[in-house]
């Protein structure tokens, strides 16, 4: 026993000295189910794959022409796209089956995927194989047309009508040697100058007597004072002729009806357009095309299948609006709002700005602050003035740009007297007039300047209140006010 070793006995799925080996990890693949027998794996695929390991795509290269392939049964089957079928879609459906130019189309609404031909004038049948028009004769350049691919009839010419185009229209209706001519599939009349009216059955007025804008001014020959009328030509109504009618409007056989002066037409299932004049196609020849919520699928003159737009809107499929959608329509106008009203509202601004500087200059020229006016001695004699820079410096300067303050010339004149003594000082100072000959000492006269200038620290007058202004005078007691120095 004790030279013996341990061994392992593993389950179907795992292997190794200590079964730590899953053999079915990472095994199969794509979504397949993995068991084990014997230590080997063995994977169960889903339907789409298979091999020992499914990995191989059963619809892999199996379809042809752009077809989607899916599972049938555990099989690969293909959904063929255009014209192509079979059980792989290799084969062209429509390959040589249409004759006489006719156009191939495969009904992918049915599950067995049959051409279907859509034939041009005048050939019919499930191939177009049939002449529809072989005994169909048409006269005065009648044209003869299939309309469903079953049967055929003649297309007559303007002024013609009738199962073989044989009835003339113009036959007795222009009176008075009018001429007969179509207008827009409708029979009028080109006059001579004396008459008028679509048929030339009413003689002429003078044009002044009455305004006709789409039609002819005549006598009304019902009136026996001859009054002058108006005579619409076709598709036009009242009393100017200045309205459109529904005569003639509507096109295959369309109800008109007339709203404010607005004709409307209301078609039958078979046409479309604003007077009913687009014929519908099937809807098995429109399938291809998606003409949305603002077209509808029309055939062409050349026999063709397109997208009929509504008024509003554009495109091969009818999905691209002509002048932008509401909220883009509002966004428009919005921002043309906003450039408007910002240049406006700039201007404004620009505007007060000036008118308020213009207002600042005006006030300030009528309320200018004082200006030094120089007095003139009388009698025209020289004035002497001894200028003080610091009180003249904003008045006017002279040539060099200095203020003009001392006459260079000034020469004093003996023959006048000198005295330039100060009376109000003398005064004060001195006891009055006759100060010059007072016997008073130079150093007596210091004395009473310095007392009246200790003075003038302490507030003359008890009344002048808390600002005690030295300046203010006292009008009992004015010799006790402060001193006025000139």
């Amino acid at each position: 026993m004790d030279n013996q070793k341990a061994k392992c006995r593993c389950p179907d799925r795992y292997s190794g000295d200590r079964c730590q080996t899953d053999v079915c990890l990472n095994h199969c693949l794509n979504g397949a189910t993995c068991t084990a027998l014997r230590g080997q794996p063995i994977c169960s695929c889903t339907d789409r794959y298979e091999g020992l390991r499914c990995k191989r795509d059963k619809c892999n290269g199996f379809c042809y022409h752009d077809s989607k392939c899916e599972i049938l049964n555990g099989q690969p089957s293909c959904i063929c796209e255009g014209t192509y079928g079979g059980s792989r879609c290799l084969r062209d459906l429509c390959d040589n089956y249409c004759y006489n130019s006719g156009t191939c189309e495969v009904n992918s609404v049915s599950n067995d995927r049959k051409p279907v031909c859509h034939c041009s004038s005048p050939y019919g049948g499930e191939r177009c194989e049939k002449n529809l028009c072989k005994d169909v004769v048409c006269y005065n350049d009648g044209v003869c047309e299939s309309l469903d691919g079953e049967s055929a009839q003649c297309s007559c010419k303007p002024l013609f009508s009738g199962t073989s185009c044989l009835d003339d229209l113009c036959e007795g209706i222009c009176q008075n040697g009018g001429v007969c001519f179509d207008n827009d599939g409708a029979i009028n009349c080109n006059c001579t100058e004396e008459y008028g009216g679509r048929y030339c059955d009413h003689a002429k007025a003078h044009p002044d007597e009455c305004e006709c804008k789409h039609g002819d001014c005549v006598y009304d020959k019902t009136s026996e004072t001859k009054m002058a009328v108006c005579k619409c030509y076709f598709g036009w109504e009242g009393p100017s002729c200045e309205y459109k009618s529904c005569e003639g409007y509507c096109k295959n056989s369309g109800t008109c009806s007339k709203t404010n002066n607005k004709l409307k037409c209301s078609c039958t299932a078979e046409f479309s357009g604003n007077q009913c004049e687009l014929k519908k196609a099937s809807e098995e020849l429109c399938e291809h095309l998606n003409c949305g919520l603002y077209g509808i699928c029309v055939h062409t003159d050349g026999g063709d299948v397109v997208c009929h737009c509504n008024d509003d809107w554009d495109g091969s499929n009818c999905d691209q609006p002509i002048h932008g959608t509401a909220d883009e329509q509002k966004s428009s106008d919005s921002s043309t709002s906003i450039a408007v009203a910002v240049p406006i509202i700039l201007l404004v601004i620009v505007i007060i700005i000036i008118l308020g500087i213009i207002l600042y200059r005006r006030r300030a020229s009528q309320y200018q602050g004082f200006q030094h006016k120089r007095m003139k001695n009388g009698g025209g004699a020289t004035n002497v003035e001894i200028g003080n820079p610091t009180f003249l410096y904003d008045q006017t300067e002279d040539d060099d740009g200095a203020p003009d303050l001392l006459d260079t010339g000034f020469n004093l004149d003996p023959d006048k007297p000198t005295n330039f003594s100060n009376p109000m000082y003398d005064t004060l100072y001195s006891g009055g007039p006759s100060a010059s000959s007072s016997l008073a000492s130079l150093e007596e006269k210091k004395e009473n300047l310095l007392l009246k200038t200790e003075d003038e620290t302490t507030p003359l007058n008890p009344n002048d209140g808390e600002d005690g202004d030295p300046n203010d005078v006292d009008p009992e007691n004015p010799k006790e006010s402060s001193p006025i120095l000139c």
